[in-house]
């Protein structure tokens, strides 16, 4: 019989090397060059020489500021049209509530950056929930997370707005499923 796994192990990637601090969502056009990794951008695939992406994603949303603070977090898709540009397609927007659960000294997210306990889709949201996203939000100091439907989508931006609330800093992790 032969087996095959309905999921890969992926590890979580982090969306920025550090926090962002945008205090608004900046406008996302069209552009002639290949996007690349970092700053918010997430290539799906699992090498470049493979079209192939995951169809989810697991999103952890963490930041710095206080317990209770709250930011907006927008994820679009990125795609290549006809070869010639990109595109920017708006797949999800959330609030994220910052809990008290804290990541470890030295570790992939530190003892003083908190998770997002708390996630509420917004009400400029662009997605269906369990059809293009799922919200898990315990709201109870553990790590909330959103499962998203990657459509296809070669890349995925993640981008704050830190004016919704107090927190100092945003940032996630981006585990393909």
């Amino acid at each position: 019989m032969r087996y095959v796994p309905s999921s890969a192990a992926y590890q979580y990637e982090k969306a920025y090397a550090t926090n962002a601090t945008n205090g608004s969502f900046a406008a996302r056009a069209d552009s002639v060059t290949e996007p690349s990794a970092g700053s918010g951008v997430i290539d799906l695939r699992p090498s470049t020489k493979l079209p192939v992406v995951p169809t989810w994603v697991s999103i952890l949303v963490y930041g710095t500021g206080d317990a209770n603070d709250t930011m907006n977090v927008r994820v679009y898709g990125i795609k290549q049209i006809a070869s010639l540009s990109w595109t920017h397609v708006p797949l999800l927007e959330v609030v994220a509530t910052l809990g008290t659960k804290t990541g470890v000294a030295a570790g992939g997210v530190l003892d003083t950056e908190l998770y997002a306990d708390t996630l509420v889709a917004a009400s400029t949201s662009f997605g269906s929930a369990d059809n293009s996203f799922r919200i898990i939000s315990p709201a109870d100091n553990s790590a909330a997370r959103i499962l998203l439907d990657t459509e296809g989508f070669q890349y995925l931006r993640i981008d704050f707005d830190m004016d919704t609330g107090a927190p100092t800093g945003g940032n996630a992790l981006v585990g393909r499923v």
